[in-house]
């Protein structure tokens, strides 16, 4: 999302810090009002199943229950817990995360997943906009450049106890890496319908799915328009990629089942850590003023220590 700030040079009246007092304040607070009304999964709590903010976890505070870890066939292992060995970067020694290793004993299509369910709470509807962000680290992904082999993340209702294809039609939004012929491997897609051709497409992102890697998933939901805006940032080689595209296939809604899954067909696997998973009411209002009236209220006091200096 672009932050608007007004242009300074286009303001012709001397700026005085008591008219942007207001401005700021009410920013602020809709920006507090925001923050509280989120629902949070950060993993502070560690592990266990009494609170909500632990792996798994416990339904409250906007969960509609604990995570699930679901895997499909024999010789795969999924071994989600909360560590606090490398936190990420900007994250103070000893912060919890979810590490998520995935291991594999023989060459047939496996899959490994876990989930979990934000439902309507307080400001956040799911019928309503809101936003969801999730920041996750790639350690290690070393197969996915064949067929049947796919990274994904997304709002489904697929049953997570068969193998999912990246087109089930149960896929409100998704993010994907694909190894099918006719992807370039391990390239992170969005996936939904094209609002201009109206076709279901996987738009490329020209952001890779790569070993050592910290991404930001952001999903702004448009629920009347039925449309999301999914944004990914490669915080660690500064890529962005934004793009809107209509909920994928027959879907008419979210479901607010957020799922991660791995599906491979080689003995290989992946490691992969979770920072947190935030869902939050939109607050255009908050995010549009705040930086602005920042910004405007600092100008301000510059210029006035000129004057009085």
């Amino acid at each position: 999302m672009n932050t608007f700030v007004a242009p300074l040079g286009k303001i012709s009246s001397p700026l005085r810090p008591s008219c942007w007092v207001p401005t700021l304040l009410a920013a602020a607070a809709l920006s507090l009002s925001s923050a509280s009304a989120a629902i949070i999964n950060d993993f502070s709590g560690g592990n266990g199943t009494s609170s909500s903010n632990q792996y798994a976890g416990a339904a409250g505070d906007g969960w509609a229950g604990p995570w699930s870890a679901t895997t499909v066939g024999s010789g795969i292992t999924l071994s989600p817990t909360v560590v606090n060995t490398t936190p990420f970067p900007g994250q103070s020694a000893g912060t919890n995360y979810l590490s998520v290793p995935i291991t594999r004993a023989n060459a047939s299509t496996r899959q490994a997943a876990i989930s979990r369910t934000y439902q309507n709470a307080g400001a956040v509807q799911l019928t309503s906009d809101h936003q969801i962000e999730l920041v996750f680290r790639i350690n290690s992904v070393s197969n996915l450049s064949a067929a049947n082999t796919s990274f994904t993340i997304a709002d489904t209702l697929a049953n997570l106890s068969e193998n999912i294809a990246p087109t089930t039609a149960s896929m409100a939004w998704g993010l994907f890496a694909l190894g099918d012929v006719g992807y370039t491997p391990k390239e992170l897609m969005f996936r939904g319908i094209n609002l201009e051709t109206q076709t279901q497409v996987f738009q490329k992102t020209n952001i890779l799915l790569q070993d050592n890697t910290v991404y930001k998933l952001t999903i702004a939901i448009h629920a009347a328009d039925k449309t999301y805006t999914g944004t990914l940032e490669d915080l660690t080689n500064d890529k962005t990629y934004t793009g809107t595209f209509g909920f994928a296939a027959s879907q008419t809604a979210v479901s607010g089942r957020l799922a991660i899954i791995y599906r491979d067909n080689q003995s290989s696997g992946m490691n992969y850590d979770l920072q947190s998973v935030t869902v939050i009411p939109e607050a255009p209002t908050a995010a549009y003023l705040l930086p602005g009236a920042l910004a405007l209220l600092g100008t301000a006091r510059w210029r006035r220590g000129r004057r009085l200096s």
